[in-house]
């Protein structure tokens, strides 16, 4: 199907770091960037049959981080669209048709491949139904590097509706930063981030932790907040997830997402911040929290608020099918795994 594509081995899932000596410093673990010829950043994007959603992204990529190098990592995709896409990008696409079948495909296998892969100082992992929304200069860029604390990985995402009053219990203000609380014992908060897929990654210090790869996204949560502690939020975020994307369980569309793509407008984008709005976000006060319904403005309006990010929710009615639906289906998963 592609000319001479490339073909990797597949591997199971989520990232694993060996290293556990949490208490080493930050000033120790964080290198001063130095000109080394090294690429500063890659921006990895995962895709599977949304060519819409992943023109969306590259193109975003492309427009607001002009000095990132680009891949796009595919999970064996047969949408006509989205493989003419990757034919015009085919320099910059890694395509991989044998991922194993598991609850999300082959995305865990792919992150490790970009992890592999990549030859660059950081790496921002994407998901095709993700967008830089704003602009990010290389000076802006390398300003916020320091900000990783201990954890090898930083958000740079702008923060939910939908979890303002958790994100806020868990995490405070700092410089430059929203760093998790700590409790009695000095742990992270029991709702603080320590892990996210979606994430920028401080290479280096990645491969100096050996990192591998698990199954699951809450595993590597778990073993991430053994060994880092909880994740920084940049406190000028430039990442969104686009709402009411297509769903899919197990790689078909459920019946409320097929009613919810019938009866709504779409795809729904995010016009990116103008120069002035751009400039007034990164100059706010850090007490002025980046919630994304404060901040950004969809390209269609009066979608549903606070954000909600499948299109089986987008409308009440399919919601309430979708919450049969995930019932069910999260049953059915607990018995065959009993």
């Amino acid at each position: 199907m592609f000319a001479q594509p490339l073909r990797v081995v597949t591997r199971t899932a989520s990232l694993l770091p060996v290293m556990t000596n949490r208490t080493r410093k930050a000033e120790i673990l964080t290198d001063q960037i130095k000109d080394t010829g090294q690429d500063l950043l890659e921006v990895a994007i995962f895709s599977y049959n949304r060519p819409t959603y992943l023109k969306n992204c590259y193109e975003s990529v492309k427009r607001n981080l002009p000095f990132a190098k680009v891949k796009i990592y595919d999970d064996g995709s047969d949408d006509p669209d989205l493989l003419n896409f990757l034919r015009a990008t085919r320099s910059q696409a890694v395509v991989d048709g044998d991922s194993a079948a598991s609850k999300h495909g082959g995305l865990y296998h792919n992150m490790q491949e970009a992890l592999d892969r990549t030859e660059a100082r950081y790496l921002l992992l994407l998901q095709d139904d993700m967008q830089v929304v704003r602009k990010v200069d290389r000076e802006e860029f390398e300003a916020l590097t320091p900000h990783f604390g201990n954890h090898p990985l930083m958000s740079v995402n702008f923060m939910k509706g939908e979890r303002e009053k958790r994100v806020k219990t868990a995490n405070k203000a700092g410089q430059g930063v929203y760093e998790p609380r700590l409790d009695a014992r000095g742990e992270p908060h029991r709702n603080a981030n320590c892990y996210m897929d979606i994430a920028l990654c401080d290479v280096d210090r990645l491969r100096r932790a050996n990192w591998k790869v698990l199954s699951s996204e809450a595993e590597m949560a778990r073993v991430a907040r053994r060994d880092f502690g909880g994740m920084n939020h940049f406190g000028n975020p430039f990442v969104f997830y686009c709402p009411q994307v297509p769903f899919f369980r197990d790689r078909r569309q459920p019946l409320s997402a097929r009613l919810a793509n019938r009866f709504t407008k779409g795809p729904v984008f995010f016009n990116d911040l103008s120069d002035s709005e751009n400039q007034r976000f990164q100059h706010r006060d850090i007490s002025e929290w980046p919630i994304a319904e404060n901040w950004l403005t969809p390209t269609i309006p009066n979608i549903r608020r606070p954000f909600v990010y499948q299109d089986a929710r987008s409308l009440w009615w399919t919601d309430v099918i979708y919450g049969i639906e995930r019932h069910y289906y999260n049953r059915r998963r607990r018995s065959k795994d009993a």
